[in-house]
């Protein structure tokens, strides 16, 4: 269970990258107030990332969840507090890296299904103006959908077998599920499973 929840965050974080030409944001101290947020995010994650490669004990790890689950917790407030304050992040306001890195908050705020909820609403009327990225949506989507029990859309959301092998989670229409990831600009689902088959490998003779 650990193991298949790091290999997944491991995977995200390695997959993830920018989304395409800068854009100035109009609210640039906003922007900043975001980004330190998303520091702290992942530097909370990447040492428990980093403990899991070193063979870190249980106690080590333990500690190392607790203080992962406190942190994407404490965000939630703040996070509520910008768009109640600000309106939704999108990339005219904040630019595309921090609309980014708001998302990933977003994602990790799986302890408020109904903001994530919230959130995913909001975030399909900026899709179609281009002010946030398709591919996000579609991983909230599913990310959403597990969280409220129903099956996924895209497949962004895997597990591994016991031969190491991703597989995604629960998903709704494994027929259409590649026309449904070709709208949103994701690559075919066999290349997404396949990428994070070979960063489980690479994961498990770091460890």
């Amino acid at each position: 269970m650990i193991r298949n929840k790091l290999l997944f965050w491991l995977g995200i974080l390695l997959l993830s990258g920018t989304i395409g030409a800068a854009q100035t944001p109009k609210n640039v101290e906003l922007a900043a107030e975001i980004t330190r947020l998303f520091e702290i995010d992942q530097r909370v994650q990447n040492s428990l990332v980093a403990a899991f490669q070193n063979g870190a004990n249980k106690e080590k790890m333990d500690g190392l969840f607790k203080l992962q689950t406190e942190t994407f917790k404490a965000h939630i407030p703040i996070l509520k507090q910008i768009i109640r304050k600000h309106g939704f992040p999108a990339f005219e306001l904040v630019g595309e890296e921090a609309a980014r890195n708001f998302f990933t908050m977003v994602q990790h705020s799986d302890s408020d299904l109904e903001f994530q909820k919230s959130y995913l609403k909001k975030a399909k009327k900026f899709v179609r103006k281009k002010q946030f990225d398709a591919r996000n949506f579609a991983f909230l989507t599913d990310r959403v959908n597990l969280n409220s029990g129903k099956p996924q859309i895209y497949g962004t959301q895997v597990t591994y077998d016991q031969a190491g092998k991703a597989i995604p989670k629960n998903l709704k229409d494994a027929e259409n599920v590649n026309k449904n990831r070709a709208a949103v600009g994701l690559e075919p689902i066999e290349e997404y499973l396949n990428k994070m088959t070979e960063l489980h490998k690479l994961q498990n003779k770091k460890n």
